[in-house]
């Protein structure tokens, strides 16, 4: 059975939205066109003669439209309050960030949503990196990986095994945690972190610095560098380094994430 929206029912708009867990949404076309080409192109269809409007079948839930017609009837500067409120879950706002990219809203509304859910980062990292991969989107996983939490990285109490000072939990929830946290990333994606976290470990390892924790400056650099579709090489080696006199060329090469002494 279909519903009316509480809100978004104005009789006098002449556009009804229906969501895909059945409640109807009305909005003005010519609000709604002025944000989206999507809905610019669509309204041009001459409507049938008779009977009424047949609603537009989105399949997006009613809260992601909800927020998605209150960014419609707007001005564009109250935009980030709207998306800041605290009822805005990291879901809904996943959701409005696919519809205002499927329904090609302007750039400065796409803007808006992603600086949103950006800010998700650091509570939902995994699930924002997973989408990020996903999608193929390189921007939104480089930014994620920079502002959210900076991933420990597992080990065992021991050498070789854990040894049971810990009583598993640590050794355990280590794993379990940076297991989740890979997984959540396509496999190109997880190759290329797997390869930057090697080098800047090498790299820090070779100056004395304690390699074993990454801190937020590393993570940053791993998400400055991350881009699986380019060559490690030309990504992380520094070109035209030549040693100072008197020293001697380093078997190893250069790397961006090193400092010359």
């Amino acid at each position: 059975m279909v519903k009316i929206h509480l809100e978004h029912n104005d009789p006098t708009a002449d556009v009804i939205l229906l969501s895909n867990d059945k409640v109807e949404l009305r909005v003005s076309s010519h609000k709604l066109t002025k944000m989206s080409k999507f809905f610019a192109d669509l309204l041009t269809i001459p409507a049938p003669a008779n009977g009424p409007k047949a609603p537009f079948d989105l399949d997006f839930p009613c809260k992601v439209i909800a927020i998605y017609l209150e960014l419609v009837n707007s001005p564009g500067y109250c935009h980030p309050v709207i998306l800041t409120q605290s009822s805005n879950s990291f879901h809904d706002i996943r959701g409005l960030f696919e519809m205002v990219e499927f329904t090609i809203c302007q750039d400065s509304v796409v803007e808006h949503v992603r600086q949103a859910i950006i800010k998700f980062a650091d509570v939902h990292g995994p699930q924002l990196l997973h989408f990020a991969t996903s999608r193929q989107d390189l921007r939104l996983f480089r930014e994620t990986l920079s502002l959210g939490k900076p991933m420990r990285l597992p080990g065992l109490c021991y050498t070789d095994k854990c040894s049971n000072r810990c009583g598993n939990q640590t050794c355990q929830k280590g794993i379990a945690t940076f297991e989740e946290w890979i997984t959540q990333m396509t496999p190109n994606y997880q190759i290329d972190i797997l390869k930057l976290i090697i080098v800047r470990m090498t790299s820090k390892n070779r100056h004395g610095h304690h390699c074993l924790e990454l801190n937020e400056n590393d993570w940053s650099w791993i998400a400055g560098k991350v881009e699986p579709e380019k060559p490690l090489k030309v990504r992380v080696l520094v070109e035209g380094v030549t040693p100072r006199k008197g020293r001697q060329q380093s078997q190893y090469p250069q790397y961006e994430c090193e400092e010359s002494d």
